[in-house]
């Protein structure tokens, strides 16, 4: 849920930077140490995948190779 990966977050010194819910959609953006990071939920009111989302809004999706990266990428 995401009050439980808010309560992990905040463990390694995430802090909320910006919070948007409006029914089918929500925005939590967090700022750590080291960068921020961005959920988006769309609630799967478009359905498309996650890639072409995030090309439509300007942010797209990244590449990672779970079989070759190590937990410190991560």
């Amino acid at each position: 849920t995401v009050v439980e990966g808010w309560k992990y977050l905040r463990q390694v010194g995430f802090k909320l930077k910006f919070f948007h819910n409006a029914g089918t959609c929500s925005i939590i953006s967090v700022k750590g140490r080291f960068g921020s990071i961005v959920f988006l939920d769309i609630m799967n009111w478009f359905v498309e995948s996650l890639a072409k989302t995030g090309q439509r809004i300007g942010m797209p999706k990244l590449k990672i190779d779970f079989e070759t990266c190590t937990d410190e990428y991560l």
